[in-house]
């Protein structure tokens, strides 16, 4: 597979979401982004500046915690792929990778297993 080049890191204006006249644009950019960069900047998210700067603050106490900790929630325990991945517990382009993660959404109530589809199955809650 030839390498893919790029020069900039995408950025998406998420506000192109508003209207039909912009939302095909955005969907392209984002697709691109995906298949071909495989990492974006999302601007005019609507998201406060408070959560963010909140969520900056917690990041280094929450990867600091420790390892029995982050295996309480690890992501094999969850249904809807939630929870903490370690570092080389995934695997890209046949190498593990050098990354160490937690998983979390939305709060959401899990979907039936009986009456929906497989794809809504994965929406759920995060773990405690």
């Amino acid at each position: 597979m030839a390498a893919r080049i790029f020069t900039e890191i995408p950025v998406l204006n998420l506000s192109l979401a508003g209207s039909p006249s912009t939302r095909g644009r955005l969907i392209a950019e984002l697709r691109n982004a995906l298949v071909n960069v495989g990492f974006l900047y999302i601007v005019n998210h609507g998201v406060p500046d408070t959560v963010i700067s909140d969520l900056i603050n917690v990041l280094p106490k929450l990867f600091a915690l420790p390892p029995e900790a982050k295996e309480q929630v690890a992501l094999r325990n969850s249904p809807h792929f939630l929870g903490y991945s370690a570092v080389g517990s995934e695997t890209t382009a046949g190498k593990a990778d050098g990354r160490e993660q937690f998983e979390f959404a939305t709060e959401l109530q899990p979907a039936s297993r009986e009456t929906e589809p497989l794809y809504e199955q994965l929406r759920g809650p995060n773990q405690v």
